[in-house]
């Protein structure tokens, strides 16, 4: 990891948790808050996450098929929004089956014990259903207030462009690392 990442991270991350602070006030008793205070937040981890695991691309061998196809993947929509936000929106509704399946079990014993199996199968179940729900997670936005739900989506996109920033990336065919670039007077 460089400095100037370093320096961009130790940037970036008070820029995320203040605005998460100042939206916490400001829009508590708003619907969409509840799923805004996990998303943006993840969509931050998440970009920053696809673009160090890009970074760890080889040349060869079967780490460098993994890390090919995930940038591949990553790259095919311009390492874009649309991917974070919806890998995102499958940690975050992962994290709330796993938490469901949890609380039902009643306890820990209880989990391992008697419904692991059908936490396991149940749990599989519902990652499928998690990952379509995921794959159009636009849809799910078009039950809030049109208000809230374009706040939602510029706050997601400023997360993604703040992970972004944070993680540089070297190659020359970046837009956004460009536009960003350019914007804070870095670049051409």
């Amino acid at each position: 990891m460089s400095a100037l990442t370093l320096r961009r991270l130790a940037i970036a991350m008070p820029a995320l948790a203040a605005g998460l602070a100042v939206a916490s006030v400001v829009v508590a008793e708003a619907a969409v808050w509840g799923v805004a205070r996990t998303l943006v937040p993840l969509v931050f981890a998440v970009t920053i996450a696809l673009e160090w695991a890009v970074d760890l691309d080889t040349d060869e061998g079967l780490l460098h098929l993994v890390f090919d196809k995930l940038e591949s993947l990553w790259d095919s929509a311009g390492a874009g929004f649309y991917g974070a936000v919806a890998a995102a929106t499958f940690v975050r509704l992962e994290a709330v089956t796993l938490a469901e399946e949890w609380t039902e079990a009643g306890s820990a014993r209880a989990f391992f014990e008697s419904e692991l199996f059908e936490t396991l199968i149940g749990f599989s179940m519902d990652s499928l259903f998690n990952s379509i729900e995921a794959g159009i997670w636009f849809v799910g936005w078009l039950d809030l207030p049109t208000v809230e739900a374009l706040g939602l989506g510029a706050a997601c996109f400023a997360a993604y462009g703040l992970g972004r920033w944070a993680w540089p990336d070297d190659g020359p065919d970046d837009t956004l690392e460009t536009a960003l670039e350019r914007l804070t007077g870095q670049g051409p």
